[in-house]
């Protein structure tokens, strides 16, 4: 039992005041690993400029939001209009497939009309 160390559990208040007056007698005191702190201003001073870079990257991010929910209607627009503009190609093309037939058709009672 002399050889454990400050923290772990040993039975007894007694064992556990023993073991602090032998380590303490012999200079190796139990020491807890905490990492050094800088002075609190120093600190706050960091949590501030960490918070004003944070405000900053969610004012981008809206900002990004915001552009992107933009390029999402424009988005949407073009591709109606080019719904639209297929359309009116595929009329236009019928048309001039018909007007093509309407002219062949023409010519056809034209010869036919010359003939008779």
């Amino acid at each position: 039992m002399a050889n454990s160390e400050v923290g772990t559990k040993t039975g007894t208040v007694k064992a556990e005041t023993s073991i602090y007056r032998q380590n303490s007698i012999s200079g190796s005191s139990y020491q807890l690993d905490l990492p050094i702190v800088e002075s609190s201003s120093s600190l706050v001073e960091d949590l501030h400029k960490s918070r004003k870079i944070l405000d900053g990257y969610k004012e981008s991010r809206k900002d990004s939001e915001s552009a992107k929910a933009r390029a999402e209607v424009e988005l949407s627009k073009a591709m109606e209009l080019v719904k639209e503009l297929t359309l009116l190609i595929e009329r236009l093309n019928r048309s001039k497939e018909f007007h093509k037939k309407d002219m062949e058709a023409s010519k056809i009672d034209l010869k036919l009309e010359e003939n008779s």
